[in-house]
């Protein structure tokens, strides 16, 4: 991004929730702010789509991204845990994930098929289907992220709720 300044507010802090078009109402300060990004497939009104440029870099550490999309790393982090913004995030990293696994098995058909001295191992990696995931249960680290998570969920939309005014009724027909 040549014009990094887009992305502070009027006094110098990162700027966040609108950043993005889609988010663009809910902001009730800086309204005069103008949207940089996108979060749809393809660029749109003249908005960067972050998930096309986010595939396109090809950095699973996103410092490369961070540092070309963002005013800094520390930008790229605090934008990327926005509740709103995790989900998309996260579907972007398995996607990448996928896109970074089909390239690497499409060069290692190819080198099969060359009948170079990897040959033999490619063939036998790709026959064996070496780059499907075989595993047991998951660790305690793994469950207790997922029941942080879960918990946050919760606690976030019995915050809106309180906030909007709703009751949250515990099925106890009350």
């Amino acid at each position: 991004m040549k014009d990094k300044n887009r992305l502070l507010d009027k006094r110098g802090q990162f700027r966040g929730l609108n950043l993005f078009a889609e988010t663009q109402g809910f902001c009730s300060n800086y309204h005069d702010l103008k949207p940089v990004y996108t979060v749809e497939d393809e660029d749109k009104d003249g908005l960067i789509s972050l998930k096309k440029a986010y595939l396109q870099v090809q950095d699973p550490t996103e410092y490369k991204f961070a540092l070309k999309y963002f005013y800094n790393w520390q930008h790229w982090e605090y934008v990327s845990e926005l509740d709103w913004f995790k989900s998309h995030v996260d579907a972007w990293r398995q996607e990448l994930q996928v896109k970074m696994q089909s390239a690497m098995l499409g060069k290692l058909w190819k080198e099969a098929g060359a009948g170079g001295k990897n040959a033999a191992a490619c063939a036998k990696y790709l026959a064996e289907e070496g780059w499907t995931k075989k595993r047991g249960r998951p660790s305690k680290a793994e469950k207790a992220a997922y029941l942080k998570r879960e918990a946050a969920a919760v606690k976030a939309i019995g915050d809106d709720a309180e906030r909007l005014g709703l009751k949250v009724v515990n099925g106890e027909g009350k």
